[in-house]
């Protein structure tokens, strides 16, 4: 199963809290889809597989936890987050959604999106969700937006330097 790279990344980067699940909006059993053995890209969102032009290596079956339920079980249980990325194929919005953002508030989140053109972007369900948080798309790479909490103060104030 997945065990032999969360097993090399504790070897890698022993300094990292590492968890063997499938994050999403509610616990739950699944189906993994694997594209390789030793491969990173996996996902289980079926219709997201389904549209990928690699081949399925193969399917097994996962629990599920929330973002939320990760983060109380480590050692960041109730510290505020810096940067938050979440980049999980076709899973991004329902992983977000997991996060109580009122108690993490995290500074900066960058978050896989696919859409290409600004009015796409501002009319979907990751963007609606943020800007009600209180969050403003600060900058959009390729397939990344990235926002910012503007009350948190983690970037410099550009017109006052």
């Amino acid at each position: 199963m997945e065990e032999d790279k969360v097993s090399l990344f504790n070897i890698v980067r022993p300094l990292d809290h590492n968890v063997l699940c499938a994050v999403s909006d509610k616990q739950e059993e699944v189906t993994l889809y694997r594209y390789s053995k030793f491969g990173v890209g996996s996902t289980i969102d079926a219709g997201y597989a389904a549209n990928v032009s690699e081949k399925v290596f193969d399917k097994q079956s996962i629990q599920t936890k929330t973002l939320n339920q990760i983060i109380e079980e480590s050692p960041y249980k109730g510290k505020q987050i810096d940067v938050l990325s979440i980049d999980v194929e076709g899973m991004d919005f329902k992983v977000l959604n997991s996060l109580d953002i009122e108690t993490y508030r995290p500074k900066i989140i960058i978050i896989e999106d696919h859409h290409r053109a600004i009015d796409e972007i501002i009319e979907n369900n990751i963007f609606q969700l943020l800007k009600n948080k209180g969050y403003v798309l600060r900058s959009w790479t390729f397939y990344s937006l990235i926002f910012v909490f503007p009350k948190s103060e983690i970037l410099k104030d550009r017109e006052n330097l």
